[in-house]
């Protein structure tokens, strides 16, 4: 059995959903984001926002990288 790396694109899925999957959940989300139009930056839905706005950037940087490394 060899143990086989996931692609770039397979990891930036399962990043996105586990990201989607953050963001969404009520619980996560502090006190000061009552309705989610005012963001406090400092929760973990803030926080996975963020990361799922600056994901595409993510994703560039690791096929570069991939395509490189190959």
């Amino acid at each position: 059995m060899t143990d086989t790396k996931p692609t770039a694109d397979e990891m930036l899925t399962e990043i996105e959903e586990l990201l989607g999957d953050v963001s969404s959940h009520p619980a996560l989300n502090g006190a000061r984001c009552f309705d989610g139009t005012k963001e406090c930056g400092e929760c973990y839905g803030c926080i996975a926002r963020r990361l799922r706005k600056n994901l595409p950037t993510l994703a560039d940087a690791m096929r570069k990288e991939a395509a490189r490394a190959e």
